[in-house]
């Protein structure tokens, strides 16, 4: 456990590092208690929906805020951070990218 907690603890670093640099992304709680952070993209621009789609495009699981909250959710998404740091380092590698693709994308229904 004391593993999977140093991992989390550096997978949520890296996130908020990689959030911090696009205008408009916002990390409303950090760090969280859980093994996941949300990322609210609304100020951004972009609907979650369209956040979700784009990374499931690269093969990468994320999920929009309905999944959770239908009160909430369409404000932000969910990110896990209990899981390999290369797969981190890949979805902060292509937020950028992810964060453009989505605002062309912003007609999705909710992908769950």
């Amino acid at each position: 456990m004391t593993k999977v907690r140093s991992i989390d603890r550096a997978n949520k670093v890296m996130i908020r590092e990689a959030t911090a640099a696009i205008p408009g992304l916002a990390l409303p709680i950090f760090p969280s208690h859980g093994n996941f952070l949300v990322l609210e993209t609304i100020a951004a621009g972009i609907r979650p929906e369209a956040l979700v789609e784009c990374y499931r495009r690269q093969g990468i699981m994320i999920r929009q805020g309905t999944y959770h909250t239908q009160r909430f959710g369409d404000r932000f998404v969910k990110v896990s951070t209990s899981v390999p740091p290369s797969w981190v380092e890949e979805f902060c590698t292509l937020l950028p990218e992810m964060v453009a693709q989505a605002r062309t994308l912003n007609d999705l229904p909710p992908q769950f």
